[in-house]
C-alpha cells in the first residue's frame, strides 16, 4: 500500500531570509556606531525645529506686524497728498502755513517712533525665537553623544562586539548551508554531520534540529527524527513544519492517532496548507475512518486544486470503498497535473479490485 506524503523538507528560504535581515541589522548598526555625533547640520536643524507651532505663531506674528507698517506707511502717503492739495488750493497766511507744517512734522515725528517700537518688538521677539532653536538644536546634539556614548560603552567597545557577533552568525549559517547542500544531494549522513556541528556550537538552532531530524526521518531512523523535532518543538512552539514531519515520523511507526495531533496542531497553526489536511487524511485511512479522510483530501484539493497528491490519495480510498467512477475522475486529474509512475500503479494494492473491475479502462490509462 502507497500513499503520497507531502513533506516539508527544507525550510531554506525562512532561513535565507532570516540570515540576510540579521545581516542588513548589523551592517545598520555599525553604520549608526561609526556615525559622526552632530547627526544634522545645525542648518537643517535649524530649518526643523522652525516648524514647531511656537515658532511658527511668533514667525506670524512679525508678519502680521510688517503688514501693518505697510499700511501705516500707504495711510501717512495719502494725508500728504492731502495736505499737498489744500497748499496748493487756498491761500493761507504764511505763519498759518508755518504752524501747519510744523503740526505735520510733530506727527510725522510721533508716527515714525510708534512704528519704530512696534517694529523693535516685533524683530526682538523673532531673535528671541531663534536662539530657542538654537538652544534646543545644542541640547539635541548633547543627548546624541549620550547615546553614542552609552552605545561604545557597553563591552567596551560596541563596534567590535558587533562584528564578534557577525562572525559567528556568519559561522553558524556555514555549517546549516553545509547541510542543506548535502541533503540537497541525497547525502543524509554528511548533512546530519553539519546539522549536528551547528547544533553543537548553537544549541538554541531549532532550525538545525529540525532538518537534522527530517535528514533521520529519510534514512528511516523514526525514533531519532522524533527525537530531533521535539526539540525543535520545544526552542520554537508554534513551528508548524516541526509539527508536520514529526506526524510523518508517526505514521512510520504505526502511530497513527499521535499523528494525526499532530496534523491538527500543525493545521491550527497554519490553516491554509492543504498538506497536513492530505497528510491526516493518510493517518485516517489507516485508522479505517474512510469519510473523514476523504474530507480531508477534498480541503486540500479546495485550497490548491493543482495538489496531485491529495487526487491520488482520493482515488486508492474510493478503490477501497468500490466507487469506481470516483476513482477514474481523480486519476484522471491526477494524471492531468503529473507524469504516471507505471511501475507505481501497476503495483499499487488498493487498485486491486478497481483493475479487476475496469482492466479495460485501466489498461487504456495506464498505456496512454
Amino acid at each position: 500500500m502507497s500513499w503520497e506524503f507531502e513533506e516539508l523538507l527544507i525550510n531554506k528560504k525562512i532561513v535565507m531570509k532570516k540570515f540576510l535581515v540579521s545581516s542588513l541589522v548589523l551592517f545598520m548598526t555599525f553604520q549608526y556606531v561609526n556615525a559622526e555625533s552632530d547627526f544634522k547640520s545645525a542648518e537643517d536643524e535649524v530649518n526643523y525645529l522652525r516648524n514647531d507651532e511656537r515658532v511658527d505663531e511668533l514667525e506670524k506674528r512679525v508678519d502680521q506686524s510688517l503688514d501693518n507698517l505697510d499700511s501705516k506707511v500707504k495711510d501717512c502717503n495719502v494725508e500728504n497728498d492731502k495736505l499737498n492739495n489744500i497748499e496748493k488750493e487756498l491761500e493761507i497766511k504764511s505763519d498759518h502755513i508755518s504752524s501747519s507744517w510744523n503740526f505735520l512734522n510733530w506727527m510725522t515725528a510721533l508716527f515714525s517712533v510708534v512704528v519704530g517700537v512696534i517694529g523693535f518688538s516685533s524683530y526682538s521677539r523673532y531673535k528671541n525665537a531663534i536662539k530657542e532653536i538654537e538652544k534646543i538644536r545644542e541640547e539635541a546634539k548633547e543627548k546624541a553623544k549620550i547615546i553614542i556614548d552609552e552605545l561604545n560603552d557597553v563591552g567596551g567597545n560596541a563596534e567590535n562586539r558587533m562584528k564578534e557577533i557577525s562572525k559567528k552568525e556568519i559561522n553558524k549559517f556555514v555549517l546549516y548551508f553545509s547541510g542543506i547542500n548535502y541533503y540537497k544531494n541525497n547525502e543524509y549522513e554528511n548533512a546530519i554531520r553539519y546539522f549536528s556541528k551547528a547544533i553543537e556550537n548553537y544549541p538554541d538552532f531549532f532550525e538545525a534540529f529540525y532538518n537534522r531530524g527530517v535528514a533521520k526521518i529519510k534514512l528511516n531512523n523514526y525514533v531519532g527524527a522524533i527525537e530531533d523535532l521535539n526539540e525543535a518543538i520545544r526552542l520554537n512552539p508554534n513551528y508548524w513544519i516541526a509539527y508536520t514531519n514529526r506526524g510523518i515520523a508517526k505514521i512510520k511507526l504505526e502511530n497513527y492517532e499521535n499523528a494525526i495531533e499532530d496534523f491538527n496542531k500543525s493545521i491550527e497553526l497554519n490553516p491554509n496548507d492543504p498538506i497536513d489536511f492530505n497528510n491526516r487524511g493518510i493517518a485516517k485511512i489507516k485508522l479505517e475512518n474512510y469519510s473523514e479522510a476523504i474530507e480531508d483530501f477534498d480541503e486540500a484539493v479546495r485550497l490548491n486544486s493543482n495538489f496531485p497528491s491529495s487526487f491520488y490519495n482520493l482515488a486508492c480510498t474510493y478503490s477501497l470503498l468500490e466507487n469506481f467512477d470516483k476513482v477514474k475522475e481523480n486519476l484522471e486529474k491526477y494524471k492531468s497535473l503529473i507524469k504516471i509512475d507505471k511501475d507505481k500503479f501497476e503495483n499499487e494494492s488498493d487498485f486491486d479490485n478497481f483493475r479487476k473491475a475496469e482492466s479495460e479502462w485501466w489498461n487504456s490509462f495506464i498505456n496512454s
